[in-house]
């Protein structure tokens, strides 16, 4: 009896551990918005601890973006969890020197912003001017740029947007009355909007530029995730639990292409994966701890080592000390 009771504690001990899948890219990371933190987390290179990259903002974060460098993030914030205004922030990988790029005032709500692979500009969501629209920026606050300015009537901002990989187009979520979400693709400086594709949100442009990974619940029931093959317009649905209730979203690519990280209502405190053609699909990183994850990215690992023992000790921490 006291074997078995060994043994089950040691059980429960090994699931509490932290996981992360050695299919991931060596000396990447993963970052994930935690709403129930309500904090943007980094996981540590082995997965044991969690950084709280937006501890130094005050507000409520959201949607965020790394760098292509991966030594910062740019992220939504809201004042409150209703209250605008919402800004678009930077902030380093290690948590310090947050920026408020927008420095807008109620009632303005920035959101959803997208770094460009070129790491020159950030594209992001606004209701400045109509209920949203898609603007750029570069990628210190200066040069703002509303490119659906004359693209009305678009209701956008309901999912982030998404650059292509030669950061020359970027595809967004737009609603349109009695159509639904549709995806538009908009060149960098405003011209050649197109529509993609209906019934879509979450769109995430693939490394090689020929798919486009979407949340969808057009077989019905809840969000799967598809791709779209832009060379032959043919969709692949990746996720099928969709119909029996459990939602899948957010999908976001593996740096080479070779799969992508999503959430799932199969384990809401786990960040999954699945190859790009849909197998796969399994939790690759949780701790134990029930939270809600949203918008996982993988982060590449900057030059400079970060180690909670060592510079940036006062922000480390597991969750349950925050």
């Amino acid at each position: 009896m006291r074997r078995m009771r060994v043994f089950i504690i040691l059980g429960l001990f090994l699931l509490a551990i932290p996981q992360v899948n050695a299919q991931l890219p060596p000396g990447s990371r993963i970052a994930f918005w935690d709403s129930v933190a309500r904090a943007i987390l980094l996981t540590q290179e082995n997965g044991n601890d969690l950084l709280n990259l937006t501890a130094k903002i005050k507000g409520y974060p959201t949607e965020f973006s790394p760098s292509p460098d991966g030594r910062r993030i740019a992220v939504g914030v809201w004042k409150g969890l209703v209250e605008p205004p919402g800004n678009i922030y930077v902030v380093n990988v290690d948590g310090t020197q947050p920026i408020n790029l927008t420095q807008q005032q109620a009632p303005v709500v920035d959101q959803h912003p997208a770094w460009s692979p070129d790491g020159r500009q950030i594209a992001f969501i606004s209701n400045r001017r109509n209920f949203g629209d898609l603007f750029v920026m570069n990628a210190d606050g200066s040069n703002v740029q509303n490119l659906t300015a004359d693209a009305q009537p678009l209701i956008v901002g309901w999912s982030p947007p998404n650059w292509s990989p030669d950061s020359q187009q970027i595809v967004f979520t737009v609603a349109v009355l009695k159509r639904a979400f549709i995806l538009f693709t908009i060149n960098r400086d405003g011209t050649g909007l197109k529509e993609l594709l209906v019934h879509a949100t979450h769109p995430a442009w693939s490394p090689d530029g020929r798919l486009v990974a979407f949340a969808s619940n057009r077989g019905g029931g809840f969000p799967d995730i598809y791709r779209l093959d832009l060379q032959t317009n043919k969709i692949k649905q990746l996720t099928k639990t969709g119909g029996q209730g459990i939602q899948n979203s957010e999908p976001s690519w593996v740096p080479d292409g070779s799969g992508l990280l999503f959430t799932s209502a199969r384990d809401r405190g786990a960040v999954w994966y699945m190859d790009a053609d849909g197998k796969s699909q399994k939790p690759i990183w949780r701790d134990g701890v029930f939270r809600s994850i949203y918008s996982p990215h993988i982060l590449p690992n900057p030059p400079e080592a970060v180690s909670p023992q060592k510079k940036y000790s006062t922000t480390w921490g597991t969750i349950k000390d925050r």
